[in-house]
């Protein structure tokens, strides 16, 4: 079967971060400076900032705020960056530029965020000098790729984890009204949860990708199935099953079967959530048959970024193989086809035309969704909440909820058992 041709525009789109950087001034960092310059060794003034680890947090002036400096000590002739997501700019990667305390070899960046605010960030040592940003030519990649040959994470840093790519450590800040949940740290009860493995063949090229299946002692044959996109995040990174096996104990969730569908790496991924209607509804079909999925057993999909558009989309066309979806930072900006990108956003007019065709009953009407996105998500935060308002207007959104962070998995293993809750909850199973 054809792949969509859209399904190749595959880029999210590059614009500029529509609001400032919210740079701010540190009090710890002018009262090191005024210590300086009154003969204080540099050295042990250094050393004392760094001592509780980094980012640095103070209290900020602004109610629900949280001032947090970001550190690098070395030596650097060209410059460090800052790089954490959807807080630098890849079109003007010279706005996170970190100013260096003159009289020491510390780099520092100040800024003023919200108190719950999560991000992971590494740092960027500056190869050679900056160049002036061309702000309507997109990306610069052989550029960009030169630079990130500076790349190293935060040896000061309290909290580390596992980078999307590469091997640099990724450092962790959070703010102190942020929550430390964390799926891959801690106790976890049922941790060595016998999961079953097989295959499920790629619709789009015949590519067999890798399917675990666990399913609670008592849950029945026809109980409810959820199904995660990029497995491999949710049974490895970040292991999910060890907390809804907790909320299925203590009677949040109902006794069920889950699915875990690896992706097969990116460019895979984006060959399979982004195929037609017609191949969304086989791949749904191959799953299920793999997953050993119950004829009655209500299917919940659960996906990011690309996963959370083939959520939305899942729940659009296929109403009768899908319950619910759950969508965290989807990806609603595809396509991005048109010389003035006029055909970006093709949910909105799928969703329209199934609604629309349901009430004239020529078809069944979608089924329910959560909505998560990052409020540092310039790139599709209002498209997620226009998302949110239309499926309010038709009674399908089960929620919507907005975190102080960017486009990552630190907030979305957090919210992930919780939305699950939530959806069963509405669906009343």
């Amino acid at each position: 079967m054809n792949q969509d041709p859209q399904a190749a525009q595959v880029t999210p789109p590059h614009t500029l971060r529509p609001w400032s950087l919210p740079q701010a001034q540190s009090p710890a960092l002018v009262e090191l400076q005024r210590r300086l310059a009154a003969g204080e060794s540099a050295t042990e003034l250094v050393a004392e900032f760094l001592a509780g680890g980094t980012p640095v947090l103070e209290d900020a002036e602004e109610a629900g705020q949280v001032l947090v400096t970001f550190a690098w000590q070395g030596q650097a002739p060209h410059g460090v960056l800052l790089q954490s997501n959807r807080l630098n700019d890849i079109l003007d990667p010279g706005d996170t530029l970190m100013a260096q305390l003159p009289g020491t070899d510390l780099h520092v960046l100040t800024l003023s965020l919200p108190e719950d605010w999560i991000g992971g960030y590494q740092f960027l040592v500056l190869p050679e000098a900056l160049r002036t940003p061309k702000l309507h030519t997109g990306a610069d990649r052989p550029y960009l790729a030169r630079l990130r040959a500076g790349l190293c994470g935060d040896p000061h840093a309290r909290e580390t984890a596992q980078a999307k790519r590469g091997t640099v450590a990724q450092a962790v800040g959070r703010g102190p009204a942020a929550t430390t949940f964390r799926l891959d740290q801690g106790e976890r009860p049922g941790a060595e949860l016998r999961v079953e493995s097989s295959s499920v063949s790629s619709v789009a090229n015949g590519i067999e990708l890798t399917l675990h299946r666990w399913s609670h002692p008592e849950a029945p044959e026809d109980g409810p199935t959820c199904l995660f996109l990029d497995g491999e995040v949710w049974q490895r990174q970040y292991p999910i099953l060890p907390a809804l096996l907790a909320e299925m104990e203590s009677g949040h969730l109902p006794p069920m079967h889950v699915l875990l569908l690896e992706s097969g790496g990116p460019r895979q991924r984006q060959l399979d959530y982004l195929g037609t209607p017609e191949q969304i509804r086989q791949f749904l079909l191959t799953i299920s048959a793999a997953g050993g999925v119950g004829e009655k057993s209500p299917l919940i999909i659960c996906g990011q970024s690309l996963g959370g558009l083939f959520a939305m989309r899942a729940t659009t066309f296929h109403p009768d193989l899908v319950a619910a979806g759950i969508a965290q930072s989807p990806s609603l900006w595809w396509p991005i086809g048109g010389q003035f990108r006029e055909h970006r956003g093709q949910w909105f007019r799928e969703r329209a035309a199934a609604v629309k065709a349901a009430r004239e009953g020529k078809g069944q009407a979608p089924t329910p969704l959560v909505l998560h996105n990052g409020l540092l998500e310039w790139d599709l935060a209002d498209d997620v909440r226009h998302a949110a308002a239309l499926l309010e207007i038709e009674g399908t959104l089960i929620e919507h909820r907005q975190f102080s962070a960017g486009h990552e998995v630190l907030w979305w293993q957090q919210a992930l058992p919780e939305a699950l809750v939530a959806t069963t909850t509405h669906l009343h199973l």
